[in-house]
C-alpha cells in the first residue's frame, strides 16, 4: 500500500505558449543576432565591444540549444540589418572595404553605440513571423537613428577637430610673425648700432687722419727750415728729400713726393691753405712765403748744387711747376 506521503510523479503536460513568452523569445533571439552583427562590424573597424554574455545551462542539452540557436542565428540573416551574412564570414557583403576606416580615421576605441534595445514591444494579434519581421524592422530603424546620430557626433568631431587644428595653426603662424619681427627688429637695431659705431669709427679716423696731416704740415715747416736756412753742403739730395708743398704719399714720419706728377694746382693749393688755417694765418701770406722758398733763382743758388747730378733736371722741373702753381694761386687771392 503506498505511503500516504508520497508525492506523485509530475506530469509531463507541457502547457502552451503564452503571446507574452513568444514575443519575449523572438524578441531575445533577435536581440542576439543583432548583438552579434554589432560586435562583428566593431571588432572588424578595430574597435572593442562588451555585451553582457548569457550563460549556457549547465547540462548537454542547454550548451547544444545555445549553440544550435547561434548557427540558426548565423543562418538567417537575410538582408537583415547590416546586410546578407554566410555563416563564417567576418564583414558583411553590404558593407565591403569598411574594414580598419574608423580605426584609421580615430584609432582603436570602444563602440560608442547608444543601446537600441527598449524591450519585446506588445504581439497584439501578430503571429510569429509577422512578429519577428516586426522587431527586425524596429532594430533597423533604432540602428538607422543611431547611425544618423552617430555620423552627426562624427561630423561635428571633425570639424572640431579640424578647428582645432584651424587655431593651432593660426596661433603658430602669429607666433612665427611675431618672431619674425622680432628678428627684424633686431636686426635694425643692430645694423643701427654698426653703422653708429662705423660713423663712430670714421668720425675717430678721420680725427687721427687730420692730426696726422696736420703733424705733417707741421714737419714741413720744419723740413724747410733745415733744407733752405742751414748751410748743408756734403749732403747729396735726391727728388723725394725736396720738401715740396704737397699732400703726397706717406714716407718716414712726413710727405714725400714720388714724382713729378703728384705736383699739381690742387694738391699743392690744399696743402698751403690747409696749413694756413693750422696756424691761424692768412692763405695769401703762407703763398708770399712758399713763392719766396721755390723762388728759382734762391733755389736753385742754395739747394740745387746739393742735388744728385741724376736728378737735378727732374728737381729743376718741378720747381719750375711749383713757382707757376704759387703765382697763379697768389694773382687770383
Amino acid at each position: 500500500m503506498p505511503d500516504d506521503y508520497d508525492v506523485p510523479r509530475p506530469s509531463k503536460i507541457n502547457l502552451k505558449e503564452t503571446a507574452a513568452e513568444t514575443a519575449s523569445r523572438i524578441y531575445a533571439k533577435e536581440r542576439r543576432r543583432v548583438e552579434k552583427d554589432r560586435e562583428r562590424v566593431a571588432r572588424a573597424n578595430g574597435m572593442r565591444y562588451s555585451r553582457e554574455r548569457q550563460r549556457g545551462s549547465e547540462d548537454e542539452r542547454g550548451r547544444r540549444a545555445a549553440y544550435v540557436n547561434d548557427m540558426d542565428d548565423m543562418g538567417e540573416l537575410d538582408g537583415g540589418l547590416f546586410g546578407t551574412f554566410t555563416f563564417g564570414s567576418g564583414l558583411p557583403t553590404s558593407t565591403p572595404g569598411l574594414s580598419g576606416i574608423f580605426s584609421r580615421l580615430f584609432g582603436a576605441r570602444e563602440s560608442r553605440a547608444r543601446d537600441i534595445f527598449d524591450g519585446p514591444p506588445p504581439m497584439g494579434t501578430m503571429g510569429a513571423d509577422a512578429y519577428r519581421a516586426h522587431v527586425r524592422e524596429r532594430f533597423r530603424t533604432a540602428q538607422r537613428d543611431e547611425d544618423f546620430r552617430e555620423e552627426i557626433r562624427r561630423r561635428t568631431a571633425r570639424r572640431e577637430a579640424e578647428e582645432a587644428t584651424f587655431r593651432a595653426d593660426r596661433i603658430a603662424e602669429e607666433r612665427e610673425e611675431r618672431e619674425a619681427k622680432r628678428r627684424r627688429r633686431a636686426r635694425a637695431e643692430q645694423a643701427a648700432q654698426d653703422a653708429q659705431a662705423a660713423a663712430a669709427e670714421t668720425a675717430t679716423s678721420r680725427r687721427e687722419e687730420a692730426q696726422a696731416q696736420k703733424a705733417e704740415r707741421a714737419r714741413w715747416r720744419k723740413r724747410c727750415a733745415a733744407l733752405f736756412d742751414v748751410e748743408i753742403v756734403s749732403v747729396e739730395l735726391g727728388f723725394a728729400d725736396i720738401p715740396w708743398p704737397v699732400a703726397a704719399a706717406k714716407g718716414a714720419g712726413f710727405s714725400i713726393v714720388l714724382h713729378p706728377e703728384d705736383i699739381n694746382a690742387e694738391n699743392v693749393m690744399r696743402f698751403l691753405f690747409a696749413l694756413a688755417d693750422d696756424e691761424g694765418t692768412d692763405r695769401r701770406k703762407i703763398l708770399r712765403e712758399a713763392i719766396r722758398l721755390f723762388h728759382s733763382d734762391r733755389f736753385h743758388s742754395r739747394v740745387l748744387p746739393r742735388v744728385k747730378e741724376s736728378e737735378r733736371e727732374r728737381v729743376r722741373e718741378g720747381v719750375e711747376v711749383v713757382a707757376r702753381i704759387l703765382t697763379h694761386l697768389l694773382s687770383v687771392k
